[in-house]
């Protein structure tokens, strides 16, 4: 049987203002691919707790890590970075998600795009494109926050966005076939 740890980040799940439905979900998920959740937590949006409790999970060396949360374009959504402090590891753009990214904001804000003003909008996506230098993309089908898949010692980590429908999708659809 695999432990799994899982890993809630968002100041919104911890101040009640969303229910944290991913955690739930993996843990049903894996009640049926035989999995043993050994830990489930829910943490801040701080550089440092992300940081803290990263070292604490992979020293308790799960199979498996989940982390949800923080991936999106806004001021809070650090996860990625702290990950990548922490790892000592650049981030960097997937190329075709990014392409891929400008195209589709290209066809709904085209006329921010025509008039030049695309700085900040290219920007954010470019957030969302990026991911640790030394990882695998998994593809986000239905959103724009691409997710990642790294090794560190004997772990497996998954880096999710916490939009729950897209952590679904890229569950079902491309992490449980592989």
């Amino acid at each position: 049987m695999v432990s799994i740890c899982i890993i809630a980040i968002g100041d919104e799940l911890l101040n009640g203002f969303t229910v944290d439905t991913n955690s739930q979900w993996i843990k049903e998920k894996f009640s049926i691919l035989n999995g043993e959740i050994q830990k489930s937590i829910i943490i801040s949006d701080s550089k440092k707790i992300i940081k803290q409790e990263l070292n604490l999970c992979l020293a308790e060396e799960y199979d498996y890590i989940f982390i949800s949360g923080g991936l999106g374009p806004t001021h809070d959504d650090i996860t990625k970075k702290s990950i990548s402090e922490y790892l000592n590891q650049p981030l960097i753009v997937a190329g075709n998600h990014f392409e891929d990214l400008k195209k589709k904001f290209k066809i709904h804000y085209s006329s921010n795009f025509e008039k030049g003003e695309n700085r900040n909008i290219e920007s954010a996506i470019k957030t969302q494109a990026q991911i640790l230098e030394n990882s695998d993309p998994i593809p986000n089908l239905i959103g724009t926050a691409l997710g990642m898949t790294f090794t560190k010692g004997k772990t497996r980590v998954f880096v999710f966005p916490g939009v729950p429908k897209e952590l679904k999708c890229m569950f079902d659809r491309i992490i449980i076939p592989k």
